[in-house]
């Protein structure tokens, strides 16, 4: 499973250290039995002691999440992403999980369009998403999520929106227990008429489709073939359309 259709793209603003606290809602037997309000902070350069930089003082995200388990098979949670980004840095960085080229920080999930932020000012960004997880029978689940990114840059003509979706299936326990099959559909986040390319029509949305299987070899070892199918890329129809085979094996002990 891609870094993508492993969780929602809003999930990618910032990273490092910080802290999160988890509120219940409702008890007994009430309608919010199960509901929660995740609250979070993180800071993406807390090792950095320098002017603007640190856990406070350099590029973080906040994070406010409100969680609601009407029953036992059925989830959603709605969540809002404040963000800083300071010069070099892209929208969906893990807070600088994928390193940096030349300067600016590379993403980790989106096109080239919903993530270039300004190289000469900071940015702030709000973020608003919707998740839903339906698990019908032991045997079959759905999820998916929609999410909104609105850029205000510190410059003139810095501000763009971003957007993201995306719904997936599994089927536990196909083929054998502990298998899992999986199929999932979307559009990595993308902005639409931010043509970073002189000559190039980047208003395209990136459709993205991909499988796997995971299978059990035993308690300690899995093997997760996939394919992933990325129309088109960088936000134009023209590109070639794209095809990544993917193996992992995993190792539990």
């Amino acid at each position: 499973m891609s870094t993508f259709a492993s969780s929602s793209p809003i999930y990618r603003i910032g990273g490092g250290a910080g802290a999160a606290l988890n509120f219940k809602l409702g008890k007994g037997s009430g309608p919010l039995r199960g509901s929660s309000v995740t609250v979070g902070y993180l800071g993406s350069e807390p090792s950095d002691p320098g002017i603007g930089s640190g856990v406070f003082n350099g590029n973080y995200a906040a994070l406010g999440q409100l969680n609601f388990n009407l029953n036992s098979r059925i989830a959603l949670a709605a969540t809002y992403v404040h963000g800083y980004h300071g010069t070099g840095s892209t929208l969906f960085d893990a807070g600088g999980f994928g390193g940096t080229t030349n300067g600016v920080t590379n993403a980790v999930v989106g096109t080239e369009q919903a993530n270039a932020l300004s190289t000469i000012r900071a940015s702030s960004s709000n973020s608003y998403g919707l998740a839903a997880a339906i698990r019908p029978s032991d045997k079959f689940s759905v999820s998916g999520f929609v999410s909104y990114h609105d850029v205000t840059g510190f410059g003139i003509g810095d501000d763009f929106e971003a957007w993201s979706w995306g719904a997936g299936i599994a089927l536990p326990d196909f083929g054998g227990r502990g298998n899992v099959l999986g199929l999932f559909g979307g559009a990595q986040p993308y902005s639409l008429n931010r043509n970073l390319t002189a000559g190039a029509e980047d208003s395209d949305v990136p459709y993205h489709i991909e499988g796997f299987y995971k299978y059990r070899v035993n308690d300690n070892v899995s093997i997760t073939p996939g394919v992933i199918y990325q129309t088109s890329t960088g936000q134009n129809e023209d590109n070639d359309d794209v095809f990544i085979g993917t193996l992992r094996t995993t190792f539990t002990f």
